[in-house]
């Protein structure tokens, strides 16, 4: 499937979307010529209130004028471009998706459940924010999976020299979080997570060693790449083949060296970090732009890929 023969099955579709869009900019069009009238009045009572004398003669214009400002964001940008977004995933990104995973389902507002994403062990510390969108579950071929962006966050209270109390919240992981079936019953947990001790050598190694068991694999770049931990190596082994080593480093290179893999309970847990929001259309782009709707075409053949880059389908092994 390509842009423009999707394009072409669903073309009445877009041109009710594109109506849409074009309807959008339009409206705001008109709300920031009604946002440049009210500045400009706002400077002309203001600067004939200043000449006046009068210590407020600006003041006044300048209230009522932020209020004007106020009401025309209102009345001329809200939900505009979130409904037309929401409503170009239910037309458009569910059908690319059903084209090319007719056994997965798409529903754009839900998430992965927070309780597979602490399930999966790879990440430390209280979830305090915990959002997402574009959730898919189903099967693909032999191996069913369930994945979605998600954007987890940790909450952090400082009390600075004066007393105050100040909240922030720090960003654990933010991209997409995919849970599959792995089809055999783990006796054990094997966990692959970025190695950044790796590089000083020796004495990295050794710092490694202080967070728990770790697990030396025979493939150099993937030794490079990832810190293996696991409460049985026999079985890690099996799970880590050559094989499997291999696809995990080309992963890597694919979306990042900062991806975070888990087998636990037969089901492997795959996060990888993505800083740029997948599956969502450009207001400032027609409905129909080839290249818009080819990157969305990518990014789900990206996501359903995963299941091949995996090797998932191999049953290796049979569930007990």
């Amino acid at each position: 499937m390509n842009s423009e023969d999707f394009a072409h099955s669903i073309e009445a579709d877009l041109a009710k979307l594109e109506a849409a869009r074009q309807a959008i900019i339009a409206k705001r069009t008109k709300g920031f010529l009604a946002i440049a009238l009210v500045v400009a009045v706002t400077l002309i009572f203001g600067l004939f209130g200043t000449s006046q004398g009068s210590p407020t003669g600006f003041l006044i214009p300048l209230f009522f004028g932020l209020i004007g400002i106020a009401i025309c964001f209102f009345v001329f940008f809200s939900n505009g471009a979130s409904t037309y977004r929401r409503a170009f995933k239910y037309e458009v990104v569910a059908r690319m998706a059903k084209s090319l995973a007719p056994n997965v389902i798409y529903q754009p507002s839900r998430m992965v459940d927070s309780s597979w994403f602490k399930r999966s062990g790879l990440f430390s510390g209280n979830v305090a924010r915990y959002s997402g969108e574009d959730y898919f579950a189903g099967r693909i071929d032999k191996t069913d999976l369930f994945f979605s962006e998600i954007h987890a966050e940790s909450k952090h209270t400082r009390t600075d020299a004066n007393g105050h109390t100040h909240t922030d919240y720090k960003t654990i992981f933010k991209g997409l979080f995919l849970v599959a079936d792995f089809h055999k019953e783990f006796q054990n947990e094997v966990f692959i997570q970025p190695d950044i001790l790796e590089k000083f050598g020796f004495l990295g190694r050794k710092i490694q060693g202080l967070g728990g068991k770790v697990e030396r694999m025979e493939n150099p770049e993937f030794e490079r790449l990832f810190k293996v931990t696991a409460s049985n190596p026999v079985e890690a082994r099996y799970i880590l083949t050559p094989v499997m080593q291999e696809r995990l480093v080309e992963l890597a290179r694919i979306y990042s060296p900062q991806i975070r893999v888990s087998f636990r309970a037969s089901m492997v847990f795959l996060a990888i970090p993505n800083t740029v929001d997948w599956f969502e259309a450009n207001l400032k782009s027609p409905a129909n732009n080839s290249a818009q709707l080819q990157t969305i075409i990518n990014q789900l053949r990206a996501c359903f890929g995963l299941v091949e880059q995996l090797d998932l389908n191999t049953r290796i092994w049979t569930k007990e």
